[in-house]
């Protein structure tokens, strides 16, 4: 599984302001996670981005960001 998360900011309308929210997309393979996040990168701040990468195959996720 792999996992791409990034901050995003979105306006409350009933608050009158904007809140930082963190959101995440989970995908099968690698290549469309990757697809994803270069996508998504001229979407937002690049600051604000990361890719993490959970591997299976470990008891205790782990992370990559690129």
């Amino acid at each position: 599984m792999y996992e791409v998360t990034w901050v995003a900011y979105e306006i409350f309308e009933e608050l009158g302001r904007y809140e930082q929210v963190h959101k995440s997309l989970q995908f099968d393979s690698l290549e469309e996670a990757k697809e994803f996040y270069i996508n998504k990168k001229e979407d937002i701040d690049v600051e604000h981005i990361k890719l993490s990468i959970l591997l299976e195959e470990f008891s205790r996720a782990t992370e990559v960001v690129l």
